[in-house]
């Protein structure tokens, strides 16, 4: 018999195929909807916060029947993730704002999502990202804290001139985020593996976070003037290219259950696919660290202790945008 937890959470899989927009459009309108999350790391992979485990049941029997790959999700949300802390821009007020697309979010289904909010008027985009035009920045302003609140989008302030920007480009003109004290830096034209750009990160000082994603990654600095340090320095001794952008960089994922303490410690890989041999040598870095498990998708790494153990975890989730939690039983996957 196989037993179901009920918790204040759906999880909307990745066999489901609904638009991206369409699905949030129903979730919203649901008794009981907090926020949806969407997955980066499966196409149409979501997540649905209820205010309770009746509304998420009510919802679950009642009204979203006809979608097929749709259950319960394990982990129940907690207070944190119901109130995300305020988005903070360093930009100044505009009334565009500025949002990538996610994996699996479609434009259209990003156009959905952003067209009820209040003010509204016009929907550019290109292939990986959109603008969003209002009628003052006191609307755009408030339409990027409802998205954030509503789900995990993040939308900036955007001030670039042109019409559409080359696909490569993100928030921000040259010079904009250093007058706003910017304290995020982007980097792109990698010329380092995980590893590599791992102990830049850790070279650089007032460093406070890394994010990687796929061909570019953020870093995050303490104050503007380590910013500033860290630009000049990428731009003087590597083959990257740094700049400072115009918004606080923030991970993907929120606060939640980290397991139960124990020696094992699991990374799931969402927002980049580092080899095993890169993710050894960050691991390695760390103090009781003994052996890792390694698939495509994600790793365990098996430490001496629990503290050491506890001291990696920390130490990711708070300077990193991956997400590590304990995990006692490894999959068959990582026992092969």
């Amino acid at each position: 018999m196989t037993i179901v937890t009920v918790t204040n959470c759906l999880r909307v899989g990745s066999e489901c195929v609904q638009d991206l927009g369409d699905l949030f459009k129903q979730a919203k309108d649901l008794p009981g909807f907090v926020r949806i999350n969407f997955s980066a790391a499966d196409k149409n992979s979501s997540t649905i916060q209820f205010k309770s485990a009746h509304d998420a049941a009510l919802a679950l029997v009642t009204s979203m029947t006809d979608i097929r790959d749709v259950s319960f999700h394990s982990v129940p949300a907690n207070k944190s993730e119901a109130n995300p802390p305020p988005l903070r821009q360093t930009a100044k007020p505009s009334q565009v704002l500025y949002v990538r697309m996610m994996k699996g979010m479609t434009p259209e289904g990003l156009r959905k999502i952003v067209e009820s909010l209040d003010g509204f008027t016009q929907f550019q985009h290109a292939k990986t990202f959109g603008k969003i035009y209002f009628v003052s920045e006191k609307h755009a302003a408030n339409a990027s804290q409802r998205l954030w609140t509503e789900t995990n989008i993040y939308a900036f302030f955007h001030h670039m001139k042109s019409d559409m920007d080359a696909d490569s480009s993100i928030p921000g003109v040259p010079g904009l985020g250093q007058d706003a004290g910017s304290t995020t830096v982007h980097v792109q034209s990698l010329d380092r593996d995980f590893a590599g750009l791992y102990k830049l990160f850790l070279e650089l000082p007032g460093g406070s976070r890394i994010g990687y994603h796929k061909n570019y990654i953020f870093l995050c600095f303490d104050t503007h003037k380590s910013a500033k340090t860290a630009v000049s320095h990428i731009n003087t001794t590597t083959y990257m290219k740094a700049r400072t952008v115009e918004f606080d960089y923030s991970p993907h994922f929120t606060p939640g259950s980290l397991g139960i303490p124990g020696k094992t410690v699991r990374m799931n890989f969402i927002t980049v696919f580092p080899k095993e041999s890169e993710i050894h040598q960050v691991f390695a870095t760390y103090a009781g660290f003994e052996r890792l498990h390694y698939t495509s998708k994600k790793c365990w790494a098996t430490f001496s202790s629990v503290t050491a153990a506890t001291e990696c975890l920390k130490h990711f989730n708070q300077y990193t945008n991956i997400k590590v939690v304990f995990c006692n039983k490894l999959s068959s996957d990582a026992r092969r």
